[in-house]
């Protein structure tokens, strides 16, 4: 009697297993429950983000530098004064636009009406206009390692807002 009781004793241990078995597929079920808990935890949630981000400088300054996956939803360049702000955003370690987006007074707002690499002309698709209202954009650029937008100015203060997603 005491040999089956052994025996039950063994059988359940290695199915349950121990907690310090390594996650499987296919070991036991203290092996497996970690291995969905490893499986559950890189599956990927978006997350949508916006952020600003002001510079004086006259040589590029990093606005925004994200790692791993996601997209570019809009951007808005505006001036604090008289100047001309310059903007670059790279994809995916290249860069698709470098603009020097053209004269503009503290009132001016510069936004996408077009997608990049539509044009070389930037003012044909990054335009200054009044606040823009409903004419933003949506840019929908996704990215797929990274994402990092600079900015520069030649006076005053350059501010960018800009709205995108993430996969984390």
């Amino acid at each position: 009697m005491f040999g089956a009781l052994e025996m039950i004793y063994s059988f359940v241990r290695r199915q349950i297993g121990l907690r310090t078995d390594v996650d499987s597929a296919t070991g036991s079920a203290h092996a497996k429950l970690g291995y969905i808990k490893t499986a559950v935890a890189a599956i990927k949630k978006k997350g949508y983000l916006k952020t600003s981000f002001g510079t004086t400088s006259t040589s590029y300054a990093t606005a925004l530098d994200v790692a791993g996956s996601g997209k570019l939803d809009f951007f808005v360049v505006t001036l604090s004064t008289n100047s001309t702000p310059g903007l670059k955003i790279t994809v995916d370690g290249n860069v698709l636009c470098d603009y020097t987006l053209g004269a503009g007074t503290s009132s001016a707002y510069y936004y996408p009406i077009a997608f990049f690499p539509l044009f070389a002309d930037a003012t044909k698709e990054i335009v200054a206009g009044a606040v823009p209202t409903t004419q933003y954009m949506s840019l929908n650029l996704e990215y797929k390692a990274s994402l990092k937008i600079e900015l520069k100015t030649t006076a005053g203060t350059a501010t960018i807002r800009i709205g995108y997603s993430i996969d984390t």
